[in-house]
């Protein structure tokens, strides 16, 4: 196993997300970097400043909101490379997580139907959302982020296919 971020043993089949799914990602992670910074600002605004000056409190507050805006950056990227997929004859198999991997095989037989979604982002993007809607599980839907959307368009089509036919 040469991907450390793919859990099966052939990672040659699997496909990487659309390369604008990067910039969601990243504005996810940023997001979360300033709800982490908030509590930083609370304690240089009131336990730092009488003590270091406010200049010095103000000085350390931005560099700390500079270093989690760098590791959101990175994480987001690690977090995009870590998603793959891959749609063979039994059905689409998802694999994602950086430190927490997961793999998830969505059987054709299971699929009862699927839904493309796009927001305002997406659409700017060139981005779309598939939706599979499966029977009987507990996770009865399972959601990949950051297609392209002729390319949500043909695993939707490919999941289906032959679905007529069985009822």
């Amino acid at each position: 196993m040469n991907d450390p971020t793919v859990l099966t043993e052939d990672a040659a089949d699997f496909e990487s997300l659309q390369g604008n799914a990067r910039w969601p990602f990243r504005l996810a992670q940023c997001v979360l970097a300033i709800i982490l910074w908030q509590p930083v600002l609370a304690l240089s605004r009131f336990a730092l400043t009488d003590s270091l000056g406010s200049a010095l409190t103000t000085a350390i507050a931005l560099l700390a909101l500079a270093l989690l805006f760098w590791w959101a950056w990175r994480l987001a990227e690690r977090r995009f490379q870590a998603v793959r997929f891959r749609l063979d004859a039994e059905g689409l198999t998802i694999c994602r997580g950086v430190y927490w991997q997961s793999e998830t095989h969505i059987a054709r037989s299971r699929v009862q139907h699927t839904d493309i979604q796009r927001g305002p982002l997406d659409r700017r993007l060139g981005l779309a959302d598939l939706s599979i809607h499966t029977a009987g599980t507990a996770m009865a839907t399972v959601r990949l982020s950051g297609l392209s959307l002729d390319r949500a368009q043909s695993l939707r089509d490919s999941l289906l296919e032959g679905h007529d036919q069985r009822f």
